[in-house]
């Protein structure tokens, strides 16, 4: 009796087995920024275009570069669901850029603070236990 073995092959672009260095939103691969995120390499950049992206974005603890198309053209707008940027997994390391993005709809997070409540971060919300993460700030009204 003669037997038969079948081999089964997965293949996976190499961007989605091990991440990429400079992915592109939105594209296929990527329709959204928080897709990119999850997946650019440290060290990395991802580029978003011109546009309106209704999400919220959570960052993982590596640093990399997160670059749009300017303020104005490229709009983080999170529908009034919580902060548009948070930064509460462990630090980031040195290294952590972003660029080129305007920001609206942030209602931040609601702590209570004795007997009131305080809103806090609607734009970019940073979690205690990031350390210095900002070193440099430019914000428009």
């Amino acid at each position: 009796m003669l037997k038969l073995a079948v081999l089964c092959f997965i293949c996976l672009t190499p961007s989605m087995a091990w991440g990429q260095s400079t992915p592109n939103v939105p594209s296929a691969a990527y329709p959204t920024i928080q897709s990119a995120i999850l997946a650019v390499l440290p060290g990395g950049t991802v580029q978003v275009a011109a546009g309106t992206y209704v999400e919220r974005l959570v960052f993982p603890a590596k640093a990399f570069s997160l670059k749009g198309a300017g303020p104005g053209l490229t709009i983080l707008d999170a529908n009034f669901t919580g902060a548009c940027m948070t930064f509460r997994n462990g630090p980031v390391g040195s290294g952590m850029v972003i660029e080129g993005f305007s920001m609206m709809n942030g209602t931040g997070s609601v702590t209570l603070v004795g007997f009131s409540q305080v809103r806090d971060g609607g734009g970019v919300f940073i979690g205690s236990e990031q350390g210095d993460l900002i070193t440099y700030l430019s914000a428009a009204a």
